[in-house]
Formats: C-alpha cells, sequence, structure tokens
C-alpha cells in the first residue's frame, strides 16, 4: 500500500459515495444542513442500528476432493451486491470482500449475505471497511451524522496545525484523515476513536450478520499518509516520526481488537504495508497484497520478482490461522499472460488470488479459475529447478512461473499432463498433452494431468 496512489480503498470510497448519495448518503431522510462536525449533540456515540437479523442461510455441501479442487481465487468487490448479477458472480470465487454501508439496514445486508451462501456455502464473505480517513459530511437522518459530529467534539479528525482544517492524502475521493492515537479526546465512554468506529461499524454494518466471516480493513498503514497535529500540541508532526507511526498502528490495533470483543467469532483482515511491525505481527488472521504486479509500483515491477515472493512468504507467516492471504494482480485489461503470470506465482505457495481491471467493480472470471488442478501435493516452493522455472505440483497438475525478465526456459514436468482447455487464449490453453514446457521471461501456466 502507498498512500501517494489510489487503493482498493480509493474505489471502494468512489463507489460508496455514489450509493451513499442515491440513499441521502447513507441514512435514508434529511434535508437540512449537511454537517462536518460543527458542534458536539451528545457524548452516547454510536447507539442503535441492530435490526434483528433474518435467519442464517443453511449449511451447503462437503468441499469438492482434491481430484476436482480449483485454484483458490478471491474477489474485492466495489458494490454493496444489490443485483442479482453481482450475487452470482461473487458467488463463483472462494473468498469475497463486499461494499456493504450503514444507510442499507441489518435485514437487506442480512439477505445479501443469505443470497451469496446461497450459490456457495463455503465462501468465505467479508464486510469493507476503512478507519484511517472518512467522508467528510453527512446530514441530519444520515446514520453516521452523530458520528461525525462527535468526530468534531473529540478531535478524532486530523488536522493542520497552522489552519485548523481537516487534511487529506487526496483530494479526490472527499475524505479526511482521521487521528486514530490515544492523543485525542475520549467520549463520555471513554473510547477514543478506534474504540468507536468498531462499536459504530458493528450497529450499523455487520454486527450479527449471520453468514459473514471477516471484516476486510483498508488502508492499514505502518504510518499516517499525511502531516497533521496528530499529538494536538501546536505541531504538524512527520508521518516518518517513529512515536507517531507507532501510535498509528497501536490505533489499527485496537481497533482490530474492539471489534474482536464486539463480533465473536469474526476475523479480521486488512491491506496493510507490512505485517512486521510488533503492532501487526500476528494480530490478523488474514492480508490483502495489493497489486504486487501490474503495476509501475508493483513489487514485482521494482525491485522484482524474489522480494514480491519473500513478502509474500513473510505475510503468510505473520498472519494468524487460517492465514487468508490474499495475492493481487492489476491490469488495465484482462491479460490473460498478466493474470496466469501472478496465479501461478500465488499458487506456489497457499493464499489467495485476486485480479482486478482498472474501472471495473466485478472482477473478470477466467478460464484458469475453474481448473481442475487439485490440492497441494507437496510444499510451498522455496526454491527455482536447474531450468530457472519454479514448480510446485498438485493432485492433479502443475504451476510453473518463469520470472526472468530476460530469458525464456524449458523445463521437463514429465509425462502425463495438458494443457488446459480454454476460450480465452486459446493459443496457450489449446488442452494438448505437453511433457517440455516453454516459458518466456515474466510468465507462469497452469497444466492438469491427462
Amino acid at each position: 500500500m502507498r498512500s501517494a496512489r489510489p487503493s482498493t480503498r480509493s474505489a471502494a470510497l468512489a463507489a460508496l459515495v455514489t450509493a451513499c448519495a442515491a440513499l441521502s448518503a447513507c441514512g435514508g431522510g434529511g434535508s437540512s444542513t449537511a454537517i462536518e462536525g460543527t458542534e458536539h449533540a451528545n457524548g452516547s456515540g454510536s447507539a442503535g442500528g441492530n435490526n434483528p437479523p433474518a435467519p442464517a442461510p443453511a449449511s451447503g455441501p462437503a468441499p469438492a476432493s482434491a481430484r476436482t479442487a480449483t485454484p483458490k481465487v478471491g474477489a474485492i468487490y466495489f458494490t454493496a451486491m444489490t443485483r442479482p448479477e453481482e450475487r452470482a458472480q461473487i458467488a463463483k470465487f472462494q473468498l469475497g470482500v463486499v461494499s456493504f454501508y450503514a444507510g442499507m439496514g441489518k435485514p437487506r445486508i442480512q439477505g445479501y449475505v443469505n443470497a451469496i451462501k446461497a450459490l456457495n456455502p463455503a465462501i468465505r464473505l467479508g464486510s469493507y471497511v476503512v478507519m484511517s480517513e472518512y467522508r467528510g459530511t453527512a446530514l441530519p437522518g444520515d446514520a453516521d451524522y452523530t458520528m461525525l459530529k462527535d468526530m468534531q467534539a473529540y478531535g478524532w479528525w486530523a488536522r493542520d496545525a497552522v489552519s485548523g482544517h481537516r487534511v487529506q492524502w487526496t483530494t479526490q475521493f472527499g475524505a479526511y484523515q482521521t487521528n486514530v492515537t490515544s492523543w485525542t479526546l475520549t467520549d463520555a465512554k471513554g473510547r477514543h476513536f478506534p474504540q468507536y468506529k468498531a462499536q459504530f461499524d458493528t450497529d450499523f454494518i455487520f454486527g450479527g450478520v449471520a453468514g459473514l466471516d471477516y471484516v476486510y480493513v483498508d488502508q492499514v498503514s505502518d504510518a499516517p499518509p499525511v502531516a497533521a497535529d496528530y499529538m494536538r500540541n501546536g505541531r504538524n508532526h512527520r508521518t516518518n516520526d517513529p512515536l507517531l507511526a507507532a501510535a498509528h498502528r497501536q490505533g489499527h490495533q485496537d481497533y482490530f481488537t474492539a471489534l474482536r470483543s464486539l463480533n465473536p467469532g469474526i476475523k479480521v483482515m486488512a491491506n496493510a504495508a507490512s505485517l512486521s511491525t510488533p503492532e501487526y505481527k500476528h494480530q490478523l488472521d488474514g492480508a490483502f497484497m495489493e497489486c504486487q504486479m501490474g503495476r509501475s509500483w508493483s513489487l514485482e515491477s521494482f525491485p522484482g520478482w524474489a522480494s514480491m515472493m519473500q513478502r509474500y512468504r513473510d505475510e503468510m507467516a505473520q498472519t494468524r490461522a487460517p492465514n487468508d492471504v490474499v495475492f493481487q494482480a492489476c491490469g488495465a485489461t484482462a491479460d490473460p499472460a498478466l493474470m496466469r503470470y501472478g496465479l501461478a506465482s500465488a499458487m506456489l505457495h497457499d493464499g489467495y488470488y485476486a485480479f482486478s481491471v482498472d474501472g471495473q467493480a466485478f472482477p473478470p472470471w477466467f478460464d484458469e479459475y475453474a481448473a481442475p488442478i487439485g490440492t497441494p501435493a507437496e510444499a510451498p516452493a522455496m526454491a527455482a529447478t536447474a531450468s530457472g522455472i519454479w514448480m510446485r505440483r498438485y493432485t492433479h497438475g502443475v504451476v510453473l512461473v518463469n520470472p526472468s525478465r530476460t530469458t525464456a526456459a524449458s523445463h521437463d514436468i514429465g509425462a502425463g499432463y495438458r494443457h488446459l482447455s480454454g476460450t480465452q487464449d486459446p493459443a496457450v490453453n489449446d488442452g494438448l498433452p505437453a511433457r517440455w514446457v516453454t516459458l518466456q521471461p515474466r510468465t507462469g501456466v497452469l497444466m492438469v494431468k491427462e
């Protein structure tokens, strides 16, 4: 994650702003003056929204056998699943994150979760949230109107020390940086913003919703992305100040802790820059590795594939069981070659894979996602073969990656394998048998047993 460029948070925020506008800014009614948060109305904070949930979805069929298992693929959807075709699409994946929001109401959210789980009972489903920034205005009828007033009253916005204005790392999405540290005031219940926000999200979005497995927290950075007076002492503090960075991370850990306390059994996944710090290490059940390929700032672009894979291994080791790490590649188009390179790299270890296309809320579906490759037949690959190709065998197939930037390579995978049969890229997925596989630089491929 890099604060200087759009992230999954950016796309989700833009989608939520559009959806909220359609419902009078996430709250339903309201026709009075919008609020940044001008004066404190009460200290109660969020205390409502707990509509009784609909019945939980029925249990589904047993998982596929090792022979018929397909690659572990996930999807981050920047929609609230209001249309049947959206729910049908996400149900194809094994893990999905959706953008429910406060103004929807619990019965409606529960209904959408039930519909998705009815299509795929095994999907691990998460609800998107972000704590480190928030939209700037609300109307009196909005679900978050009182929260914005309390954010003003207790100093929970990050503000410039000179002007007193709220700060933004980008003006593109209408969101402002929050102050998640303990240098702020507490409300009448002794809460700083992380604990308050956890209660609000529980009350108005996912608390008591049966069938939700994860809360997905975006923009979990090592330090704030923009300078401001976080310590509330009249000075702007550098984002690389180690004391500030540690306090920022502790605020996120406090949010994770509060979420788990309020929602027993819920798992927490984050789009985090790194999990190596004490505040984040082993604090999360899953992690999202955004755009590891396909961008100029991707780790595969610089410093390179080896560094990217080391970070992948680290995040698998630094999360809690079930270690649901999602490795993502990003493309300007639904490029099958880039997708395969990313998918095969992800399958060298045990995480999920996701691919996104610029400007599309719906992730594309590829032929490879349905490949009957089985489950891993050996431990994650830790070294290349003698040919320079990286390989990992599965119970009904094999994945291969050539990470070289300059040199094609060939490898003998043994008899009894064939290419996939597909329609999206038939030049590669032609269904023909092959023992020797040749890969051009920065490519990957899935082969299945005949």
